[in-house]
């Protein structure tokens, strides 16, 4: 194993720092140095850094093995902070250890894309049948209901981008389509009609909008687009934002972060953070192309899938095409758990190269 480090994808290990590095930067600069975020960022960044390292001399197939105990024991904590959970920022998503909190459902993306995993590669046909679908279905709900009554519907969110990936990745028959199609139909409608809420709806509307409510529902995006306007070609500089620094610009060291750096880097420094982005994903897809082993190849992809739809999702909300839903920017918005599950991420996708390149 110690022979295999030296394959290492250090091209993307580099990456996902500078990425961090960049993210403390913004951090430091949004908050304006006070309460502590930077530092705790950076603190959690160390302890990330520790642990991407330490998962490489563990073998993913016997995560993949027993994912279903993995998964199991991830969602207590979330059944623990349904019923006793304190509510934090109008949800209960966090465990408050005092100097630091941890968030549980960060993890549960991780454990439950290790046994979609196991389950997908054990399928016996190449096309999903409607069994399967609505046995992969009930993993993922189970962990997405726990979540959505928190309520924290970003990350909610990401385990439907975990079951669209499911789906593609086991194929799909014509009748499975028909079935999906009238599931989504129906789920749609009873979704606006009866678990919607009316600021809920009202995001979605401002969004094709802008002009319904600027002063309540469209305010955020309105604040956004200023910030990242008044940037130009090469911001107004580090610390300098006015924006940001007048509190203008709504939650800009978490969701709102790209657009903090783009009143102060301009439209230049949001090409840099792209161009990193970029990078990052050819460099993951570079390695699932190597990959035999077939579950290490669904749940590298899967994962893939979560940060990339994170990272499109957050880009198309502070540009006003998508509803503010508080889905931060991998490794630059604040939040330690996060960036912690993200690293952790990053640490299994290399573990992946490392193993399973050449052990089918």
């Amino acid at each position: 194993m110690i022979g295999k480090l030296k394959t290492l994808d250090f091209i993307l290990l580099f990456t996902v720092i500078t990425l961090t590095i960049i993210g403390i930067l913004l951090i430091f600069s949004s908050s304006q140095g006070k309460g502590g975020l930077w530092q705790k960022q950076l603190i959690w960044a160390v302890f990330s850094i520790f642990l991407l390292l330490s998962v490489l001399f563990i073998n993913i197939k016997s995560l993949i093995f027993y994912s279903p105990i993995f998964f199991i024991l991830s969602t207590l904590p979330l059944i623990y902070l349904l019923f006793f959970g304190k509510r934090i920022a109008g949800a209960k998503s966090w465990i408050d250890f005092g100097y630091f909190s941890v968030q549980p459902s960060e993890f549960v993306k991780i454990t439950t894309a290790l046994f979609l995993a196991k389950i997908i590669s054990e399928f016996k046909s190449d096309s999903l049948k409607i069994k399967n679908f609505l046995i992969i279905s009930f993993v993922i709900f189970f962990p997405f209901s726990l979540i959505f009554l928190q309520p924290d519907y970003g990350t909610a969110l990401t385990f439907l981008v975990l079951l669209a990936s499911s789906i593609f990745t086991a194929g799909i028959r014509t009748t499975t389509l028909v079935f999906i199609v009238i599931f989504l139909l129906i789920g749609g409608f009873f979704t606006w009609e009866y678990v919607l809420k009316d600021y809920h709806k009202a995001r979605i509307i401002a969004m094709f909008f802008p002009e319904f409510d600027p002063e309540g529902s469209s305010y955020q995006l309105i604040q956004s687009k200023i910030a990242l306007g008044s940037g130009g070609l090469s911001g107004a500089g580090f610390l300098k934002g006015t924006q940001t620094k007048a509190g203008f610009l709504p939650a800009p060291s978490t969701d709102f972060i790209l657009s903090s750096a783009g009143e102060e880097f301009g439209f230049l420094g949001i090409l840099i953070i792209l161009s990193l982005y970029t990078i990052l994903f050819l460099r993951v897809f570079k390695i699932m192309k190597n990959i035999k082993d077939r579950s290490v190849l669904i749940f590298i992809f899967l994962i893939f899938s979560i940060i990339f739809f994170q990272f499109l999702l957050n880009v198309l909300m502070v540009l006003g095409f998508f509803p503010v839903i508080g889905i931060p920017l991998p490794f630059l918005s604040y939040g330690g758990s996060s960036l912690l599950s993200l690293y952790l991420s990053i640490g299994l996708i290399m573990n992946g190269k490392l193993r399973g390149e050449l052990e089918v």
